[in-house]
């Protein structure tokens, strides 16, 4: 893998993420009464890309583990700016 590589950087930023929220999740799983509704991951990505299928492979695992539903939304568009707007907002 090259770093260098647009689409390489891409995908390395999305897994920095994603593993950011997994080693997050099992302090966020030990306070009571969170989480009480629905958790959902914003991909600002194309559905199939690799970072919608590893959202949806850590969504699984995080839905089993908290005894919440997990949904995975996809906004792709603007280079990823339409789906971290959505997040801001």
């Amino acid at each position: 893998m090259n770093p260098t590589h647009p689409r390489h950087r891409t995908l390395l930023k999305g897994l920095t993420a994603l593993a950011m929220m997994g080693a997050c999740s099992g302090l966020l799983a030990q306070s009571d009464g969170w989480p009480n509704k629905p958790i959902r991951i914003v991909v600002p990505y194309g559905a199939g890309s690799s970072p919608d299928v590893i959202a949806r492979i850590v969504g699984e695992k995080l839905s089993a583990r908290l005894g919440q539903p997990v949904l995975v939304e996809n906004r792709a568009g603007a280079g990823g700016n339409t789906g971290t707007g959505a997040v801001a907002k």
